[in-house]
């Protein structure tokens, strides 16, 4: 018996990867990062991916984390993923900053044929740098420098550079700033550079010019680093006063009178700016009312110009001025009638310190 066989074709279907062609998606950048800490960005939903099939998630550097609805909890560097049925994963990156200050790295994510690159930047070196306390000073006399106490800055980023940068002056000055000491000094130097100690300190030290009387010496100061300028402001006013006028202490600024009579008085001012440079002029001015001066170095006992409020006597002054004031007796006996008048140096046009005030008081008989 012969038997025949039939041999029949077999057909073996090899099935062809899906091609994954995500919509486009974005991470969010990060700023003011812990340098060297893990830097994570956002979780975010990937659409546009064929349903129920495999998709790769990878990074060029650091991990990534990744899952159909929610995250798997494993960091890879790269996995697959399988797509849920409404055609959506979720993705969420990370890697490592830089472990400078203010320093950017990027990472890339690639979902199947789409990727993005999203960017993490570490803090600034002086992003929150303590505010050093206001230092005040007092001399007698006008001095060439007047040299503050040391003082030190807290809270800085330790061992990174910095600038102490001029704020604002009015007079000659000079600084010197360091880690553990201030060092040289400088004079009238706009930025003076230093260095943080291993701890994020460092000290500094002022000395201002206080050239002429009664004025203030002052210098202000902020915090600067090599990538920010003005934040988180810090200063220093130095605060430096001398002698106020002499203001004519041998004369009785209380007297009496005959009710609506005037009384007047000569007053000398003693110990003014003579020929200093930044001294525009000398104001006399009275604060309730009119008072009466003469033409510089004259002195008058009667019929001196009547001014309002107060008028210049301009630089260069004499080292002594005389100037005249009348107040005029109350018409009720018994009343007081007071006149204030003070004296100011004055500089570029606006007046600097209200010093030497003197009270001119008048009881009605």
């Amino acid at each position: 018996m012969t038997s025949a066989f039939k041999i029949l074709a077999s057909s073996n279907s090899v099935s062809t990867p899906v091609e994954q062609n995500p919509d486009s998606f974005n991470f969010n950048n990060l700023n003011n990062v812990g340098p060297s800490s893990t830097a994570t960005s956002n979780q975010i939903t990937i659409t546009g991916l064929t349903a129920n099939a495999p998709v790769t998630v990878s990074v060029n550097v650091g991990e990534v984390d990744a899952g159909t609805s929610t995250l798997s909890g494993v960091w890879e560097s790269s996995k697959e993923v399988t797509v849920s049925a409404s055609g959506t994963i979720v993705v969420r990156p990370r890697r490592q900053a830089s472990s400078s200050y203010y320093a950017t790295t990027s990472q890339t994510v690639t979902v199947g044929s789409g990727s993005d690159s999203w960017t993490n930047r570490t803090v600034d070196v002086d992003l929150i740098p303590s505010v050093f306390s206001d230092d005040g000073g007092n001399t007698s006399a006008p001095v060439a420098l007047y040299t503050f106490a040391q003082g030190s800055i807290q809270g800085l980023t330790p061992n990174a550079n910095y600038y102490l940068t001029r704020l604002e002056n009015t007079v000659d000055y000079e600084v010197a700033a360091g880690t553990t000491s201030v060092g040289a000094f400088t004079s009238n130097q706009v930025r003076t550079p230093f260095t943080t100690s291993a701890s994020g300190t460092a000290v500094f030290q002022a000395k201002v010019a206080v050239p002429y009387h009664w004025l203030y010496g002052n210098v202000s100061f902020y915090i600067e680093s090599a990538y920010s300028l003005d934040q988180n402001l810090s200063y220093i006013s130095l605060n430096n006063v001398a002698t106020t006028a002499d203001l004519s202490t041998n004369i009785s600024l209380s007297q009496s009178a005959p009710a609506g009579t005037a009384v007047d008085w000569i007053v000398t001012i003693g110990n003014l700016p003579v020929s200093t440079v930044g001294v525009d002029s000398i104001s006399i001015y009275d604060s309730v009312g009119f008072f009466n001066i003469p033409s510089e170095g004259i002195s008058l006992t009667s019929g001196a110009t009547t001014f309002s409020g107060g008028v210049f006597i301009s630089a260069p002054v004499s080292a002594t001025e005389v100037f005249y004031v009348r107040v005029i007796a109350p018409t009720t006996v018994g009343a007081t009638a007071n006149r204030f008048v003070t004296v100011d140096p004055n500089k570029s046009g606006s007046t600097v310190i209200g010093q030497g005030q003197l009270t001119f008081s008048v009881l009605a008989t």
